[in-house]
């Protein structure tokens, strides 16, 4: 799997990014966010398994060739905002209170695994473009 690297990257970026998020919430709201360490942990479990599937058809769409990797590309992105969408309706009809800070937490992990995977798929798309010239 070629996707290692992005993979390993992702991962440290997760695991900074909810102890980062728990200790704001709690600088900001007080203990009441604790109640929000439980829904960091699903949402950073949940994006891991998607991209970590993700990243594994870009690597067969690219080792094949394929012309459909832009597609597969935007496919993503649908797929992970549709992904966010159901957690944001999930946790309303699941939990009665904490809806904010559950929606704070969703929308930073979709914003910074969005600049992340751009980021890394703009590399690995020039990488790849320099070792066909």
């Amino acid at each position: 799997m070629k996707s290692i690297k992005p993979l390993l990257l992702l991962t440290l970026i997760y695991l900074l990014l909810g102890p980062l998020l728990l200790w704001i919430e709690v600088s900001a709201v007080g203990n009441a966010a604790l109640r929000q360490a439980w829904p960091i942990t699903v949402i950073a479990v949940a994006f891991f398994a998607y991209h970590l599937l993700w990243l594994t058809f870009l690597d067969r769409l690219r080792s094949n060739g394929s012309r459909r990797l832009t597609q597969a590309l935007l496919g993503g992105s649908v797929v992970r905002m549709l992904m966010a969408l159901l957690l944001v309706v999930g946790y309303c009809f699941i939990m009665k209170e904490g809806h904010l800070l559950f929606a704070i937490n969703l929308m930073t992990y979709y914003l910074v695994t969005l600049v992340a995977t751009g980021l890394m798929t703009i590399k690995q798309e020039r990488k790849a473009s320099q070792t066909k010239q």
